[in-house]
C-alpha cells in the first residue's frame, strides 16, 4: 500500500526532493527513482513535483538500451571501441611512431597552442566581471607551462580522450594567496574508463575511472590519503580502474575529441559516447599501408639487385658443393642466388655466372600506392588538405593555395574551439570556485583567439566607413592594427603631425588620413563626408595619465 500525500507525492518522492532541494539528483545520495505513470497518462510526472526538472532530470532512454547487446564486466563500463585498440594493441602504440601521422598531429598541437587565450565575462559592460576575469588570468598565467598545458590537452585529437591532472597548492600573486595548479601531468587517452548508466543507482552516472595497478602503491600512507583504495580500484575488461570521486574529478581536466553514437548493431562502439581520435579513423589505411609496404620490402630484398645464375656440371656432386661455397662468400652484394645444372658436352660451359637484372616497374607502383594513395589519404584527413605541408602544382592565379589554408584554419580553429571548452569547464571554473566562491552565479570564458585579423584590410573598411559618416571607436581602430590601449604605467607616444593640441577646424580630415598613413600604413586612405573628426588628445606632460585618459574617453 503506498500512502499519496495531499500534494500528489509519494512518502519516497518527498523524500528524494527534500534531499534534492528539488535539483532531481545530488552526488553521493541516491538518485530519484521515477514512479510509472498510469497507462493511460501522457504527462511527465516530473511536473507534479515543483522544482523538479524535466523527466527528473534525466534522459528521456538510458544510452545502454539504445544498443542491441551489452558487453561490460561487474564494473559497468564501456569496452575499448577504439578501432586500433580493437585489433591489436601494440599497433594502436605502433602508430604513434610513424613519422609521417606525428607531422601531422604535431603541426595541429602547435598551431592550437601558439594561438593567444583571454577570459571573456559573461557581462562586457560590468567592471565586477572585467575585475575577475583580471584577477584570473594572473591565476592561469602562473601556471606552469600553460602553453605545453594546452598542446597536450591537443592529444585527445588522436586518442579520442586526453587528460591533465593538476596539483593544486597556494601561490602569493598580487599580495594575496590564491590556490592554483603550481604543478600538472598528463594521463594517457587509453587509461580513461567510463561507466555507463543504467538507472539502476548503484553507482554515479558517467563516473571516470583510470587504469591502475596497486602493485604499485605499496606505501603505508595511501590508506591516510585516499581512504580504503582496494575498495576504490575495480576489474574492467582492461584491468584494474581506480574510479574518481565527484571531488577528485575536479582535479583533472578532461579533453574529448568527436563524440558520436556508436551503431545498433554494435555494442562495442558504445563508448564513442565519450571520444573518438583520428587514430580509430585512419587505422585501418595504415594497417593497408604497413602491408603494402611490407610486400615492397620483400620485393625489394629478392629482386632490388637482380638475379645471379651458377651453372656447374650436371652429375657432379663435388662440382655443385664448390658452386654453392663460392656463391656464399660473394652473397653480400644482396643478390638472389639460383644454382643451375648445366649439361656436360665437348661445346658445353661447365661453369658459369649470369646476372639477369629483375623489372622495376612493380616496386615503383607500390610505391605509389604507399606514398599518393594511402599516405596522402591520412595526410589528408588530419590536415584537412595537402599544400600546408608540402608542394604541388595549382596554377598561376588559382587561389588554391589559399583554399588550402582556409580548409587548415577551420581545423585549428574547431580544435581550439574545443580546446578552449575543456579548459573552461575543468580548469577556469573550478579555480574560480576555489579563489571567489562568491562568485559562482558568474561563468566566465576562457578564448583562444582563432581570427588572425588582416590589418591592413581592416584599416581600410574603417576608413571606408568613416567616409560615410560612421562613428569609430578608438579601440576598434587599435584592434584592427593589433595595438592595444596604453595603460596608466605605458609611455605615450602622439604623432607630431596632429601638433601640440590635436588638429584643429577644417585640417581634421587631413590630419586624420595622415595619422591613419603614418600609423598603420593605409596607403591614400579616403576620409571625409561631413562628418565630425575624433577628437585627439594633446601632447601631455610626461606621467600625465589622466589628461591622456580624458582625451580616449572623448574619441569619436
Amino acid at each position: 500500500m503506498v500512502s499519496i500525500s495531499p500534494n500528489g507525492l509519494t512518502a519516497d518522492l518527498m523524500m528524494a526532493q527534500a534531499r534534492t532541494n528539488g535539483n532531481g539528483h545530488q552526488p553521493g545520495t541516491a538518485r530519484v527513482i521515477r514512479e510509472a505513470p498510469p497507462p493511460n497518462a501522457n504527462v511527465d510526472p516530473a511536473f507534479r513535483i515543483p522544482g523538479m526538472p524535466p523527466n527528473f532530470g534525466e534522459y528521456a532512454i538510458p544510452h545502454v538500451m539504445t544498443m542491441q547487446g551489452l558487453l561490460t564486466t561487474i564494473s559497468k563500463t564501456y569496452r575499448a571501441s577504439d578501432e586500433a585498440l580493437q585489433h591489436s594493441w601494440d599497433n594502436a602504440r605502433f602508430m604513434r611512431t610513424d613519422c609521417g601521422i606525428m607531422e601531422c598531429l604535431e603541426a595541429r598541437q602547435r598551431s592550437v597552442a601558439l594561438l593567444d587565450w583571454h577570459l571573456e565575462p559573461e557581462d562586457s559592460k560590468s567592471e565586477d566581471q572585467r575585475a575577475l576575469c583580471t584577477e584570473l588570468t594572473k591565476i592561469i598565467e602562473r601556471i606552469p607551462n600553460f602553453t605545453k598545458y594546452r598542446s597536450c590537452l591537443q592529444n585527445a585529437v588522436w586518442f579520442g580522450r586526453y587528460g591533465i591532472q593538476h596539483r593544486y597548492q597556494w601561490q602569493e600573486i598580487g599580495g594575496k594567496m590564491r590556490v592554483l595548479p603550481t604543478a600538472w601531468k598528463p594521463i594517457h587517452g587509453d587509461k580513461f574508463v567510463f561507466r555507463y548508466d543504467d538507472w539502476s543507482g548503484e553507482f554515479p552516472p558517467d563516473q571516470v575511472g583510470i587504469r591502475a595497478s596497486l602493485a604499485n602503491l605499496q606505501n603505508s600512507q595511501s590508506s591516510v590519503r585516499f581512504g580504503d583504495i582496494h575498495e576504490r580500484v575495480e576489474p574492467t575488461e582492461r584491468g584494474m580502474a581506480y574510479f574518481l570521486n565527484e571531488w577528485e574529478r575536479k582535479l583533472i581536466t578532461l579533453h574529448k575529441h568527436q563524440i558520436e553514437d556508436g551503431a545498433y548493431e554494435n555494442p562495442v562502439e558504445a563508448g564513442n559516447i565519450h571520444g573518438v581520435g583520428i587514430r580509430s579513423r585512419i587505422y585501418w589505411d595504415w594497417f593497408q599501408r604497413q602491408e603494402a609496404l611490407g610486400w615492397l620490402m620483400e620485393y625489394m630484398e629478392r629482386s632490388a639487385f637482380g638475379v645471379e645464375l651458377w651453372y656447374y656440371p650436371m652429375g657432379n656432386p663435388n662440382a655443385r658443393e664448390a658452386t654453392l661455397t663460392a656463391a656464399k662468400e660473394r652473397i653480400g652484394q644482396g643478390r638472389n642466388i639460383v644454382l643451375v645444372p648445366r649439361p656436360v658436352g665437348e661445346d658445353a660451359m661447365s661453369f658459369g655466372v649470369e646476372h639477369i637484372q629483375t623489372d622495376m616497374s612493380g616496386a615503383e607502383v607500390l610505391m605509389r600506392i604507399i606514398t599518393d594513395y594511402f599516405g596522402r589519404r591520412m595526410k589528408r584527413y588530419i590536415l584537412g588538405q595537402t599544400l600546408t605541408s608540402e608542394s604541388d602544382a595549382t596554377g598561376l592565379g588559382s587561389g588554391l593555395a589559399q583554399v588550402h589554408l582556409g580548409t587548415y584554419m577551420d581545423v585549428i580553429a574547431a580544435d581550439a574551439r574545443d580546446c578552449e571548452e575543456s579548459i573552461t569547464t575543468d580548469l577556469l571554473r573550478q579555480i574560480q570556485l576555489w579563489n571567489f566562491p562568491q562568485s559562482k552565479s558568474i561563468h566566465l570564458r576562457f578564448c583562444i583567439e582563432t581570427e588572425s585579423p588582416d590589418s591592413e584590410e581592416k584599416l581600410k573598411a574603417i576608413t571606408s566607413a568613416w567616409n560615410l559618416g560612421a562613428r569609430i571607436s578608438e579601440k576598434n581602430v587599435l584592434d584592427a592594427a593589433g595595438v592595444g590601449l596604453p595603460s596608466e604605467d605605458d609611455k605615450i607616444l602622439v604623432n607630431p603631425n596632429l601638433g601640440q593640441n590635436g588638429p584643429q577646424g577644417g585640417d581634421d580630415l587631413e590630419h586624420l588620413k595622415g595619422h591613419l598613413h603614418t600609423a598603420f600604413g593605409v596607403k591614400n586612405p579616403v576620409v571625409g563626408g561631413g562628418s565630425p573628426a575624433a577628437e585627439r588628445p594633446g601632447q601631455q606632460d610626461e606621467g600625465d595619465n589622466a589628461a591622456w585618459t580624458d582625451g580616449r574617453t572623448q574619441s569619436a
